[in-house]
């Protein structure tokens, strides 16, 4: 009898063996890890990378070419910025053309700044990096189409020689005029949306209590996200819910995190006290849905996401709400609502369990959170199902049981009182936009927030030095995450910088 053998390979996170021919994986390669035996090996089988991975490792632009267009529209920005002066005053309310006015700023659809302030601006300051470009602007054609004409010029527009000064409250001029021209927010469609949120929650959050599970955890609903923090570039549209929960008062949660960062951590739980006999399931829930002790974090949100899908199949009526249909998006459920107007919402809610601020007394968090002083009434935080993604070097068997970590009032506290921070966020996602960029909204904030860290000081951040502050991060930050591919959490970050200081 003849036998034969197919090489396979165990998937990190499905455990399922796969075969290293349909996988395309190397042999040669297979051959050595099976005769040396090395165990830290973290390898995933396509359907597993599809299914919980999301884009941000994969080809989603020709990365050189896309680093080229955005500096050249840096430098048709810088370019044209110097050229203010010639077609309009500083108030800047009229244009030659309207055509002329857009392609004098070709991504004009990425700017935004504070309004009301261009008439008390202080002396521009100079951004501390110094670089000579090739500046490209476009007119409109004779026809009154645009059309794109190179021009070439010697000058360095960031230098405090470069410009005179006013062109730099001329600008300012221009950025608040696109802002009110090109982020457009009715304050009673955002009303409406609102109250269409809320009606929607007053509904789901009766319904999950009848499941005796959820009732015994439910702590509150937490809203979270753009359309909550000033950040929307759009028509209210898009709501982030975070549903908290809390150890029922048999169960006591503890959080380790992980050697290797603080950015993620896992969750253990004890029974500290006896169950009613009526609630015995309780305790089955967190034995089904554990490992040696650990709550794992994608059957935490299957479990969530089944709550969900029971609750749209009752197919509940609310006041205002025509229809509604659910998605998967990462760790999330996205609710897509369309009200009896005809208005269409999306509401990703996200299970979170709750922890105050003294358990992290000794930690390296600790750092961040003196840094970042928030009132007594804000100190909570979060850790929400959304393992590891490579982030840090963990097992595949750690990685299943990784929590992230979410300190939404600490982001607020760092972003408090920085005039000009939010708009850049609104600026980078316009731009992200603009281009088709596959990036998720958190990471351009992610990038504000580094920045404000290393320049913590409010004078850095006044509206007067929008531009200054936008161009460092574009042809700065950004520019680096690009080339990697990558962007990094950011308490990682922020670890990161601990751990040097230390």
């Amino acid at each position: 009898m003849i036998m034969s053998f197919s090489k396979k390979l165990p998937c990190g996170l499905c455990s399922r063996k796969v075969s290293v021919q349909e996988e395309k994986f190397p042999e040669d390669l297979y051959d050595l890890l099976l005769k040396y035996s090395i165990p830290r090996l973290y390898w995933i089988c396509r359907s597993c990378d599809k299914e919980y991975f999301d884009n941000d490792h994969e080809e989603i632009f020709n990365l050189k070419d896309e680093i080229k267009l955005l500096k050249t529209r840096v430098e048709n920005l810088e370019f044209n910025m110097s050229k203010l002066a010639d077609v309009t005053s500083c108030k800047a309310p009229n244009y030659e053309s309207d055509c002329e006015a857009l392609n004098s700023l070709e991504v004009s659809g990425v700017f935004t700044s504070d309004s009301g302030y261009q008439d008390s601006l202080p002396d521009c300051y100079s951004s501390p990096t110094t670089t000579n470009y090739q500046r490209v602007f476009s007119s409109p054609s004779s026809s009154g189409s645009c059309s794109t004409t190179p021009h070439s010029i010697n000058r360095n527009f960031l230098s405090e020689d470069a410009a005179p000064k006013k062109s730099c409250k001329e600008a300012l001029a221009i950025l608040d005029q696109i802002l009110k021209t090109k982020i457009k927010i009715d304050a009673k469609e955002s009303e409406k949306s609102s109250n269409t949120v809320t009606n929607f929650l007053n509904d789901i959050t009766p319904a999950f209590k009848k499941d005796v599970i959820f009732r015994s955890m439910y702590s509150r609903d937490y809203k979270t996200g753009s359309s909550y923090n000033e950040l929307r570039i759009s028509e209210a549209s898009e709501y982030d819910i975070e549903i908290v929960l809390k150890a029922p008062p048999q169960i006591c949660l503890e959080v380790e995190f992980f050697q290797e960062t603080m950015s993620f951590a896992k969750l253990k739980w004890n029974k500290i006290a006896d169950f009613p006999s009526n609630k015995l399931e309780i305790l089955q829930f967190f034995e089904k849905n554990s490992e040696n002790g650990y709550l794992k974090p994608l059957r935490l949100s299957a479990w969530f996401q089944g709550l969900i899908d029971v609750y749209l199949k009752s197919n509940p009526k609310i006041k205002g709400i025509r229809k509604m249909r659910n998605s998967q998006s990462g760790p999330a459920r996205t609710i897509e609502i369309e009200t009896d107007e005809g208005y269409k919402l999306s509401i990703d809610l996200l299970l979170a369990f709750t922890f105050p601020f003294d358990c992290l007394v000794g930690t390296k968090t600790n750092t961040i959170l003196e840094k970042y002083p928030v009132d007594k009434s804000k100190k909570f935080w979060f850790l929400v199902p959304k393992i590891c993604k490579g982030e840090v070097p963990l097992l595949a068997s750690e990685c299943d049981l990784s929590w992230r970590v979410d300190f939404p009032e600490v982001e607020k506290k760092v972003l408090y009182n920085k005039l000009c921070a939010k708009n850049i966020v609104k600026l980078l996602k316009l731009l992200r936009d603009k281009e088709n960029w596959q990036i998720a909204s958190y990471h351009l904030k992610t990038l504000i927030l580094w920045a404000i860290d290393a320049n913590p000081k409010i004078e850095y951040w006044q509206g007067s030095l929008l531009f200054d502050r936008y161009l460092e991060l574009v042809t700065g930050t950004l520019l680096v995450h690009l080339k990697q591919r990558h962007f990094k959490f950011l308490y990682t970050f922020f670890f990161m910088y601990i751990r040097k200081k230390h």
